[in-house]
């Protein structure tokens, strides 16, 4: 991860960005199903799951999915931005 931000903060800083240029990360279009329930035959309530294959569930809505991020990156431009809204 980054020097000085722990992993936790840099998916907050990234989950609050509106704005992500495409260069930034890797994206993919992928099915994605949300867990409803926790227990046998089942994850977590709440975790997001990708089905490439559409093994889950076939008619599961396909969404713009970030893959991959260069981290270091994208602190670099979001403490710029911030510096400069801040002054």
């Amino acid at each position: 991860m980054c020097r000085g931000i722990d992993r936790y903060s840099a998916v907050r800083l990234f989950r609050q960005s509106s704005r992500i240029p495409p260069t930034l990360c890797g994206f993919a279009a992928l099915p994605m199903k949300v867990e409803t329930q926790t227990g046998d035959f089942h994850g977590t309530r709440g975790r997001t799951i990708g089905d490439p294959e559409g093994l889950i569930d076939p008619l599961a809505p396909r969404v713009h999915v970030a893959l991959r991020v260069d981290a270091e990156r994208f602190v670099s431009e979001f403490t710029a931005r911030i510096g400069g809204i801040l002054g």
